[in-house]
This record gives C-alpha cells, structure tokens and sequence, in this order.
C-alpha cells in the first residue's frame, strides 16, 4: 500500500515537473528561513543569560538625532549621567561606569602598550558575579 503511495507521488512530480519544483523549492525556502528566524531569536533571548543578575541589569544607550535621522548610536554618555539616573529613578540601585583609557603598562622592568584597558568606579564589579583574580590595589 504504501510502496503504491511513494509510485503515485513519483509518477506525479515526473509528470508535473515546473509545477513541483515550484512546490519544493517554495517548501525548502520556507523551512530554512523559519530555522534562521528562529535561532536568531533565540540568540537575542539569551544574550548575557550567563550572568546572575541579567534581569537587572541594563545599559544605557544614547542615540543622537540630526535632521530627525538617527547619526549616532553609542553606549556613552556624560560623566554625570549614571547619578542623574539614579536620583531621578527610585527603582535604579546602583550604577557602574566605565572609562577606556589605554596607555603604557610597566611591570619590574618591562613596559608595553595596552589598548584595551579601561577604569571602573566601585559599584561596577558588585553588579556583576565575577570573580576577582586579584584584589585591587589600593597604592598610588
């Protein structure tokens, strides 16, 4: 019975060639675009899911309009910015900032160049559930 099924179907796609391509290719387009979709979505569901606190946590980010066009997207903004949040807002705890710097690193004898260093003011680890390597250091 089901052999007769499978002879049917393929009597039918030989005989209705351009209109089963049509079909198929229509049906395969469609299945993998609802795949792709699909783990786009949820990709941007689980973004930073690994951090313990990722429900309470948001960054801010700025946009600059000219013209009524968006020019600019950044996540940056004024030094004050965080504490203004914070007073106008009961609902923020807390807010961490970050500043990149760079610059000469020296160790003993050695000095290099790092580009990708960056300061964080106290309330920005305790946001986050890292653990620290190292204590920081308190000498200047």
């Amino acid at each position: 019975m089901i052999a007769n099924f499978f002879r049917i179907a393929l009597r039918n796609l030989f005989k209705n060639k351009i209109f089963s391509f049509i079909n198929i290719f229509g049906l395969a387009l469609g299945i993998a675009s609802s795949l792709l979709i699909v783990e786009y979505a949820r990709y941007e569901l689980s973004y930073d899911k690994f951090e313990a606190n990722s429900g309470r946590i948001y960054r801010l980010q700025l946009d600059r309009y000219n013209d009524g066009k968006l020019s600019t997207r950044w996540a940056s903004g004024a030094a004050g910015l965080g504490q203004v949040v914070k007073e106008a807002l009961p609902e923020v705890e807390s807010f961490g900032r970050l500043r990149n710097t760079g610059g000469i690193m020296s160790y003993k004898d050695q000095q290099f160049r790092e580009s990708k260093m960056y300061f964080a003011n106290e309330n920005f680890l305790p946001m986050f559930s890292y653990q620290a390597v190292a204590a920081p250091s308190t000498a200047r």
